[in-house]
């Protein structure tokens, strides 16, 4: 996760340096920009290692940069070539790291559930067959996860990616449940 989180904030700074049209290249031509956009983003961020942690960490990373492209406007706009080869700035990165990590959380807690938990306990796939309850951790695991956006308002002279690299650490700490994000709580 952390090795996935500093690749993240390296596709931040290299999407607001050089832009989309280097950023995916031109070498699939037999694929949209928004499919060469979600592949270019997983293979940076994701890496291509062999281990189930690879796997879960390709999977979150595809889904999370299949819904920026669906959902965040000025990639979108980048992509149709409107602005072809516009820089995104960097603040796009507060909206991939929520996605990127609770996507992460949630897969990983699935993960474990079901190779551990519903061994221990079968009837757990009978009270939640729509496994809503890896869902409702990641949400809660999210909710107290430090934001590097939320704390580049406290110190808005730093770089939001330097903020992000700063705060990696709390965050992974924070979604692995490895240490309390608050002093005072066990």
């Amino acid at each position: 996760m952390t090795a996935a989180g500093v690749r993240l904030v390296d596709v931040a700074e290299k999407l607001a340096e050089t832009g989309i049209d280097e950023f995916i290249g031109s070498e699939r031509v037999d694929m949209s920009r928004e499919d060469r956009f979600v592949a270019a983003f997983v293979r940076r961020v994701a890496g291509a290692g062999g281990l189930v942690t690879d796997a879960v960490l390709r999977r979150s990373t595809t889904r999370a940069a299949a819904t920026l492209v669906r959902d965040h406007a000025p990639l979108r706009e980048a992509l149709r070539g409107g602005a072809a080869g516009r820089r995104l700035d960097a603040d796009w990165l507060c909206v991939i790291w929520k996605l990127f990590f609770s996507d992460l959380v949630e897969t990983a807690v699935a993960a474990v559930i079901a190779e551990q938990v519903q061994m221990a306990v079968p009837v757990l796939a009978v009270v939640d067959p729509a496994q809503a309850v890896p869902e409702w951790i990641a949400e809660e695991l999210i909710r107290t996860l430090p934001s590097p956006c939320d704390e580049r308002r406290q110190d808005s002279a730093k770089p939001l990616t330097a903020v992000a690299r700063d705060s990696l650490e709390d965050t992974i700490e924070g979604a692995l449940g490895s240490e309390s994000l608050d002093p005072g709580v066990s």
